[in-house]
């Protein structure tokens, strides 16, 4: 993500908001397909990150 964002100067947020420059060229394209795979991988891993972290807290609580 943080690699997409120094190459373009900018986050997945803006860019959707904007969407991609007339002069995107096929790079742009295969990166913001692949930045948008990274971002759904990122936030499927933080969701999973949230769980164990509730069930090891209620875990701990549980002693």
């Amino acid at each position: 993500m943080k690699r997409f964002e120094a190459k373009y100067g900018t986050t997945l947020d803006v860019l959707e908001s904007k969407g991609l420059p007339e002069d995107a060229d096929y790079e742009m394209h295969e990166d913001y397909i692949e930045w948008h795979y990274w971002a759904r991988v990122c936030e499927k891993t933080q969701d999973t990150l949230d769980v164990l972290m509730s069930i090891s807290t209620w875990h701990e609580l549980g002693r």
